[in-house]
């Protein structure tokens, strides 16, 4: 869709000024949402509630997933370790839809969605503002179900979701909830796995790809507020179906995705089927210090995969993480392997000289790779016709007429 007919469609709704009351919009939602009106001390507010079994799929990943995980494993998805001991079953999952996209003080959640396993089931609970009246209200239900929480899940809720709502409690003078909660954002994890991958790491282009679900025809975030802005104006919230449809399947994407997440994290040789995704998980794990796990990984993408773009990283990678758990004999093959495939510049070169140096300090073989090395600068120098490697050349220089004193010969230069 091109900017000219988002325009059109943003153009044909009007937006009300805050206070603004709605005529029969307050009781128009029952008509075409279920639900149920529930009060507190700061007023009242329309809830949606559905659920579903764990036993459900949500496109081709099952709900229920996260139960064969170990609870350590979302410190690993977050990167995070206040998220050790997560559970998701005491988690909240939220989802808020706004009346603007920018954010600022003017931006307000009207559409809240939460997430709750209770028993065998997946609860979704939608706090709605029939009106800006009911902001307070809803907030305070916010409030009793962050109360409640171990925990919170969200996509991009940590930039996002989490300060508006605290902002909003701020306006409201009621004391915020859930900040202090271990916060898993699954936006982040997503782009951990599957950035290399996939051109977008947004909740929709995720759920087709990840998780095989297809929205169909599914409400653009963008007109959202609109949608809402017209429910205030006209009264009637027929349109607003597709705006509680979005935010239902936001929340149920959430429970999908954390335990698709988890499995590739806990058992990436199996759950990872693209070399990619496993090149990327075990970059995120050599980063929190798992470097048996990473290896692992980088060793099962060099046997799954010869394409240049995901096999020199690996053998990259893995060639330092050898190199410092000192398994020498590996961390050898490995870059031998690099000078075969070339792409690598002159690190194989300067690691295999100064093993042979320092390890097992055969001179003889660090000075014929150094030479090699040089006759190696000679060539690119040659076809790029450049002065690069000036450092790199000096110091393999320095090397050889070490190595050849060590060896017993005269340095020529």
């Amino acid at each position: 869709m091109d900017l000219r007919t988002k325009l059109d469609l943003l153009n044909r709704y009007s937006r009300p000024q805050p206070g603004q009351r709605p005529g029969a919009a307050g009781t128009d939602i029952h008509r075409y949402i279920e639900g149920t009106v529930v009060s507190n001390g700061y007023g009242s507010c329309f809830v949606a509630e559905t659920s579903f079994l764990l036993k459900e799929r949500h496109g081709s990943s099952p709900l229920g997933l996260f139960q064969r995980l170990g609870r350590g494993t979302f410190a690993r998805v977050g990167k995070d370790p206040a998220l050790k001991d997560l559970d998701l079953e005491g988690a909240l999952f939220i989802d808020t839809e706004t009346t603007g996209l920018a954010g600022g003080a003017g931006t307000v959640p009207f559409l809240t969605g939460t997430g709750r396993i209770e028993g065998e089931r997946f609860v979704i609970r939608q706090y709605f503002m029939r009106d800006y009246s009911d902001e307070a209200a809803v907030l305070e239900e916010l409030r009793r179900a962050f109360a409640a929480a171990s925990a919170v899940v969200s996509y991009n809720g940590k930039a996002y979701d989490m300060n508006l709502l605290a902002s909003r409690y701020i306006l409201n003078r009621i004391e915020a909830a859930g900040l202090d909660l271990p916060h898993l954002d699954l936006l982040f994890s997503s782009r951990r796995i599957w950035s290399g991958r996939l051109e977008s790491c947004s909740l929709k282009h995720v759920e087709r790809h990840i998780l095989g679900f297809d929205r169909g025809d599914d409400v653009e975030g963008y007109l959202i507020p609109a949608l809402y802005f017209d429910y205030l104006k006209s009264g009637t919230a027929e349109r607003l179906v597709q705006v509680f449809t979005h935010n239902r399947f936001d929340i149920l994407s959430l429970l999908a995705l954390a335990g698709v997440a988890g499995a590739f994290f806990e058992r990436p040789l199996s759950s990872a089927a693209d070399p990619r995704d496993l090149l990327s998980i075990g970059r995120s794990l050599e980063l929190q210090g798992e470097v048996e796990a990473a290896c692992s990984c980088y060793e099962a993408v060099l046997e799954r995969s010869e394409e240049r773009e995901v096999r020199n990283p690996a053998l990259l990678h893995l060639s330092y993480l050898l190199k410092r758990g000192r398994k020498w004999s590996g961390a050898v093959k490995v870059w031998e392997r690099m000078l075969e495939l070339g792409g690598f510049g002159l690190v194989p070169y300067e690691e295999l000289a100064k093993y042979y140096e320092h390890r097992v300090r055969d001179f003889a073989a660090a000075l014929a790779v150094v030479e090699k090395g040089l006759k190696r600068i000679e060539v690119v120098r040659e076809l790029r016709e450049t002065g690069g490697y000036r450092d790199i050349e000096q110091a393999l220089r320095y090397r050889r007429a070490r190595l050849r004193r060590k060896n017993g010969e005269t340095d020529d230069g």
